[in-house]
């Protein structure tokens, strides 16, 4: 039986600040998009600090049988759930596909 503990420290800068884009597709102008949210490409990333935290838990089982004096047969069982770390204090990020920002908008090209 196997139980380990996992930490670990992220730490990473992939833009943390907003990325956004207007190229004038609405008004003509591409400050006048940018100032009225309408922009042709938005990006923006996590840039957090976080600790990463968890239990590792497995086992294994094996029993060998005797069937002739010349064959033996060797069965294993392995069990390894996956179960993900957590962060610390319970923080996170998702992205759930068709839920709008209340912060952001983007027009998309239809």
């Amino acid at each position: 039986m196997d139980l380990i503990h996992i930490f670990a420290q992220e730490k990473h800068r992939y833009p943390a600040t907003v990325n956004a884009q207007a190229w004038g597709t609405w008004t003509g102008m591409a400050f006048a998009d940018w100032i009225s949210g309408n922009w042709d490409s938005f990006m923006q990333g996590g840039g957090e600090i976080s600790s990463l935290k968890g239990w590792m838990l497995g086992a294994y089982a094996q029993d060998q049988y005797r069937i002739k004096p010349n064959l033996t047969v060797t069965l294993g069982l392995r069990w390894d759930p996956n179960t993900p770390p957590t962060v610390t204090g319970g923080r996170g990020s998702q992205w759930r596909p068709g839920v709008q920002s209340t912060m952001f908008r983007m027009r998309r090209w239809v």
